[in-house]
């Protein structure tokens, strides 16, 4: 009885964490680059499994004598959900604007951030008080050879970019876009939003592209999605909470006895 109570609990825990990803994605439906955030939960064989094989290594790791058993990730205790990246691609939308960018397929604009280079679908850009080009958090647009910043005299208007990301303000060279993939992607860490950061795991790599100016790709996510993934959560929290409230009065009326 004790069990159930415990697995109502975790119903219940789950529930809300998938309400609280289904929200973010609900409220990033309107942000230009944004890829929704999906919610995985474990299933129950894989969880039995990857418990077995923990009690196992701890077993091992035991009967040697390892001190540091406990502390090892080899025997660290399976999770019941993953919230991943979903990087679909999103629709094209045309803006006009010159500093809307869009990548056609797969890849990352590259900019620069505090603590090294980051990745982002987001292409929304413009120009900050010393001619760079920026994202909206002001973070410089990268090129082939470093920061892309504007000649003196020259405005966003007076910008064309190439299908191929050659970035020209009137007719004087700004540089060529520095476009990155990722061969495995979900194993880019999340840095906000809309930018991710390399891991040695996610192989990141150079990529040639085409890119759309004046265009902007849209979220992944839809509003009509995300508030049925929404309802669902409800749900799925209201059946856990009427579970343990179940359980609660049997224990109450037996303890009774």
């Amino acid at each position: 009885m004790l069990s159930g109570l415990y697995n109502a609990a975790q119903g219940m825990a789950i529930a809300e964490k998938r309400h609280q990803v289904t929200a973010q994605n609900l409220a990033h439906v309107n942000m230009p680059g944004y890829r929704r955030r999906v919610f995985q939960q474990t299933e129950f064989g894989q969880l039995v499994d990857a418990t077995k094989a923990a009690q196992t290594q701890a077993a091992a790791d035991a009967a040697v004598g390892n001190q540091t058993a406990t502390t090892n990730p080899s025997v660290a205790q399976p999770q019941l959900f993953s919230v991943v990246s979903d990087f679909s691609n999103g629709s094209m939308e045309s803006t006009g604007r010159p500093l809307d960018l869009a990548i056609e397929g797969d890849g990352f604009f590259v900019v620069e951030g505090p603590q090294g280079p980051l990745y982002t679908r987001n292409g929304s850009f413009h120009v900050d008080t010393q001619g760079r080009i920026v994202t909206i958090d002001n973070l410089p647009l990268q090129g082939t050879a470093g920061s892309l910043t504007l000649p003196a005299n020259a405005t966003s208007e007076s910008i064309m970019v190439s299908r191929d990301g050659q970035i020209l303000a009137g007719d004087t060279s700004v540089g060529q876009l520095k476009i990155a993939t990722a061969l495995n992607p979900r194993n880019l860490v999340e840095k906000g939003e809309t930018l991710y950061a390399g891991t040695p795991a996610a192989g990141i790599q150079d990529a040639e592209v085409r890119v759309s100016q004046g265009f902007l790709e849209s979220a992944n996510a839809t509003a009509v999605t995300e508030l049925v993934n929404l309802i669902v959560a409800s749900r799925q929290y209201e059946a856990a909470q009427k579970a343990m409230t179940a359980i609660d009065t049997a224990i109450r009326n037996r303890v009774d006895l």
